[in-house]
């Protein structure tokens, strides 16, 4: 029986670099790399439909650049949707191009711009605070906090001639172990207010609307 889905993607390829091209791992205070790049190409298709939905690609880019100061740093990423058979009638969803946030909890919003739009784009901008607030611990190492990261981020997505946006922040405790286990650790909260020129036209010619602009979400990570 032959899969009615298929994708491809290939190996992420990253590296950290300072100036002179050596590798620098970050400092234990800084979030991210004082330098760095990521990309990351993929394409997807419905093989029992493709005369209808188009086979697409992807291309995902990020970077880091220093910030204000030595702890601080910029994550900047383009991530970009292109519909690769023009004989096909419809576009699909392949990676998620909505701003964070509202717009992105509306799953039904990325179809309907997807079947309208060739290509999406989105550009995300993310600056990462880290604040030391003591090493601080519950039983031992039981439940141990390394630090406190503010990050204000803004997403831009641009499909065809729309715009839509939205900015926020998150707040995140890193923490060095929970249970005693050995595996990092970052809980916290993120905050997005959904915006842009485009978002009224939108919604109202997708007669899908927004429940509230503001979105609060809990942010859990575990690196094993």
């Amino acid at each position: 029986m032959c899969p009615t889905w298929a994708q491809v993607r290939w190996k992420e390829i990253k590296g950290y670099f300072s100036r002179t091209g050596r590798s620098k791992p970050q400092s234990n205070s800084a979030v991210y790399p004082r330098w760095g790049a990521g990309v990351e190409i993929g394409t997807s298709c419905r093989l029992e439909s493709r005369e209808f939905n188009s086979t697409m690609g992807y291309a995902y880019v990020y970077g880091y650049i220093p910030g204000f100061t030595r702890t601080q740093g910029f994550r900047l990423s383009v991530m970009h949707q292109q519909q690769l058979d023009k004989k096909a009638i419809f576009s699909q969803p392949t990676v998620n191009t909505l701003p964070r946030g509202a717009i992105s909890e509306t799953p039904q919003l990325l179809s309907y711009l997807t079947m309208r739009h060739p290509s999406m784009t989105k550009l995300t901008v993310d600056y990462a605070i880290p604040i030391y607030i003591g090493e601080l611990s519950i039983g031992g190492s039981f439940f141990s906090i390394k630090r406190l990261t503010v990050s204000p981020h803004a997403d831009f997505t641009f499909a065809g001639k729309d715009c839509l946006m939205s900015f926020g922040a998150d707040a995140v405790l890193d923490l060095h172990s929970i249970l005693t286990l050995e595996w990092p650790l970052s809980i916290g909260v993120t905050w997005s207010y959904a915006a842009g020129p485009s978002l009224g036209k939108v919604l109202d010619e997708s007669g899908m609307k927004l429940k509230c602009k503001s979105f609060f979400g809990p942010v859990f990570n575990v690196s094993f």
